[in-house]
């Protein structure tokens, strides 16, 4: 379960950020974060994630505190327990699928790689329809590809959390409809909770939950503006975009 509370978060160079009274996610539970950009949507998951770090309050996932971690254990709790597929991806393009999708368990000693670490690998490029690609360099891929080794990876430590951050934008509707099957199987499969920022509301039926950042109030979350405001339209519209 992922539980917040009383959580404060602001970017220190510009003073937008997020405030968030009480949130809670069910084991298992598949949640979509809808809303304009600039709206906190992704600066949520890098919460989550342990990626950004409140100022103040309380983030659990299955009743631990990634917050409390120092920089090392934190980046170890993100390998192996939070999945993330990101907006571009991140994929390292001089390494074969393959490696991409292993990736977690070579740049963390803590995640021993094993026989039965690849073959894993293997199943979940199979059930991705990859297991031809797995010694193509990722620069050879097309970009649905691409988003498909970016969900494997995120997949293949078991994590109890999975975040995808706008894994369907710019995708024409059949591809989109299948990144978003996949995830959702994929979480079910491993009984893994599910965030994901969508701006496609034509997919918020698939899911069990929707929080709609563009309703203040609603969902107990509020968008933080700067103490001052002076520094014009242009710093206001670059701070917003990254959130």
């Amino acid at each position: 379960m992922v539980e917040i509370d009383d959580l404060e978060f602001r970017y220190e160079s510009n003073g937008f950020g997020l405030r968030l009274s009480s949130l809670r996610i069910a084991i298992g539970e598949s949640v979509a974060l809808v809303g304009s950009s600039g709206c906190g949507k992704t600066t949520l998951l890098n919460l989550l994630a342990g990626i950004a770090i409140p100022h103040c309050g309380d983030i659990r996932i299955d009743g631990r505190q990634p917050t409390s971690l120092d920089d090392a254990a934190r980046r170890a709790f993100r390998i192996s327990s939070v999945g993330m597929v990101f907006q571009e991806f991140e994929l390292l393009d001089y390494l074969n699928v393959e490696e991409n999708i292993l990736l977690p368990f070579l740049i963390n000693p803590a995640q021993r790689l094993t026989r039965e670490t690849r073959t894993v690998a293997k199943e979940l490029a199979t059930s991705l329809g990859l297991s031809d690609l797995l010694s193509r360099r990722i620069d050879r891929l097309s970009h649905g590809e691409r988003q498909r080794v970016a969900i494997a990876r995120a997949l293949i430590t078991n994590p109890q959390l999975l975040l995808a951050d706008e894994p369907t934008g710019n995708l024409d509707p059949v591809t989109r409809d299948r990144i978003v099957d996949l995830l959702l199987n994929q979480a079910a499969r491993r009984r893994a909770t599910l965030v994901m920022t969508t701006h496609d509301h034509s997919l918020l039926e698939r899911f069990d939950r929707v929080i709609d950042f563009g309703r203040p109030g609603s969902s107990g979350i509020e968008l933080l503006l700067p103490v001052e405001s002076r520094a014009g339209d242009n710093a206001s519209q670059a701070a917003e975009r990254s959130l």
